[in-house]
């Protein structure tokens, strides 16, 4: 071989050593894209926050109008089930905002692909789950009833379900149902007032005690009781708060 012809090899296995870091990084950033969120490494203090990489892209402003809330959703409608949490936060705030009357015309429009009453499911879905990190939405199902369901349980008791592998993507609609009667069974008073607001979060945590104890090591539970002691005595003084006083 020449010195010319050593030269050009030279030049050429050199320029396609630069080329390929470029090339494995196109390659990654296109491959993390198509992996789902759960498949893709957590950054240093990104625990509990979805991954931006294929996230779908907040409006630059409130929408003004009824029209224009409409296109907003039916674009992240477009997007698919993988992004069911961000179309249900989204309904969440669009009714928030609407003036009244608004959230009704939504359907009046004639753009939105669902009906009013599954909107108001993701409403509850997106206002319920919206605390879950990335991890814990991505062994959620996909089926909006399904996630409807598994709301009703709060995010608390479904981020537990799904810790003891109860809540999967493979779960069905019945099952879901059968989740929510057991923690949560017909006849619960329904929150209209604060009192039955107050009933509904105490029967809340009593469920959440109950699913979590058998995971609890002795220690745990000890320490648990200890802590239900303490409360069960500032509720007995608030009862009777003269049986705190010695008598003369």
């Amino acid at each position: 071989m020449t010195a010319t012809g050593l030269c050009n090899n030279v030049a050429s296995s050199r320029a396609a050593d630069e080329a390929r870091p470029h090339t494995a990084r196109a390659n990654g950033a296109a491959l993390n894209c198509l992996l789902p969120e759960a498949a893709l490494p957590e950054k240093a203090g990104g625990r509990g926050k979805r991954a931006k990489c294929c996230a779908v892209p907040r409006p630059a402003a409130v929408p003004a109008s009824t029209e224009a809330w409409a296109l907003e959703i039916l674009r992240i409608w477009s997007q698919g089930p993988a992004n069911t949490l961000d179309l249900a936060r989204l309904l969440g705030q669009a009714r928030g905002s609407l003036p009244h009357g608004g959230w009704t015309r939504l359907w009046t429009t004639e753009r939105i692909p669902f009906s009013k009453r599954k909107a108001e499911m993701l409403v509850v879905v997106g206002r319920n789950l919206e605390e879950l990190d990335a991890q814990s939405v991505a062994r959620l199902p996909a089926s909006w009833t399904t996630l409807y369901y598994l709301a009703e349980l709060g995010h608390e008791l479904v981020e537990l379900l799904i810790g003891q592998g109860r809540i999967h993507p493979r779960l069905t609609r019945a099952q879901a149902r059968a989740l929510l009667a057991e923690f949560k069974p017909a006849g619960e008073v329904s929150p209209t007032s604060g009192s039955a607001a107050r009933d509904r979060r105490f029967s809340r945590f009593v469920q959440f005690v109950r699913a979590a104890l058998p995971a609890w090591s002795v220690e745990e539970r000890q320490l648990r009781r200890t802590q239900l002691l303490a409360l069960a005595e500032e509720l007995h003084a608030s009862i009777n708060p003269i049986s705190q006083f010695p008598r003369n």
